[in-house]
């Protein structure tokens, strides 16, 4: 379905966003603005969020390192080899605010737990495509995560995991989930999630939504 694109306004302040060094990277003072992008996250099988324009800078080879924000920066240094340099700065989505990487994009959440922190990151393994994490909902716990992938805007997968379920791949508790997205082959990868309590009956109910959304081109 085909979104209207989104516009850009400056943010003002860049408090929030912590001094990054890379090794290729400008040792930034601070962030002064991060453009606003106007869409929220849009829930239902039919209605998915427009796609953020593709980071220019991910094939380049020369990348000026930026400085990340702050939220995302326990996730990178899980892996900091793997996410590479910030390769834009830290821009505003809805309420949120996405990143990209050399290795992929992260998006700050809010509306589904303050510390909420999606992301996307390409794996070595072209099999498994992206890893994909969310979490902590700080604030609510879950019984059930729902995921949606869509592959140049066609849906590929929704797929559902219960709380403590772990087969070594796909896990995710009542707070945080993770695991690999598929290859589908070349293209855009578009991924959100939202938690829901799953009644006796076997009922959804998913009161704080879908995230905004993570976007990946493989």
């Amino acid at each position: 379905m085909a979104r209207s694109p989104r516009t850009s306004r400056p943010l003002a302040g860049g408090s929030r966003v912590l001094r990054a060094l890379c090794v290729t990277a400008t040792l930034l003072a601070a962030l002064v603005a991060l453009p606003q992008e106007s869409h929220a996250a849009a829930r239902g099988p039919d209605a998915r969020p427009a796609a953020k324009s593709q980071p220019h800078a991910v094939a380049k080879p020369q990348v000026v390192c930026q400085a990340i924000f702050s939220y995302f920066l326990e996730r990178y240094y899980e892996n900091p080899a793997g996410w590479g340099c910030a390769t834009d700065i830290p821009r505003n989505y809805g309420n949120g605010v996405y990143q990209a990487f050399v290795g992929g994009e992260m998006d700050w959440s809010p509306s589904q737990g303050i510390n909420m922190v999606v992301s996307g990151l390409r794996t070595s393994n072209i099999a498994d495509g992206i890893y994909f994490e969310s979490g902590p909902s700080d604030g609510w716990n879950y019984d059930a995560w729902l995921v949606r992938i869509t592959h140049d805007d066609r849906l590929i997968a929704q797929a559902e995991c219960r709380a403590g379920f772990n087969n070594g791949a796909v896990w995710c508790n009542r707070t945080r989930q993770g695991g690999p997205i598929g290859y589908d082959g070349p293209g855009h990868y578009q991924i959100v999630t939202e938690g829901c309590d799953v009644s006796w009956t076997g009922s959804h109910t998913c009161t704080q939504g879908w995230t905004i959304p993570v976007d990946i081109w493989l």
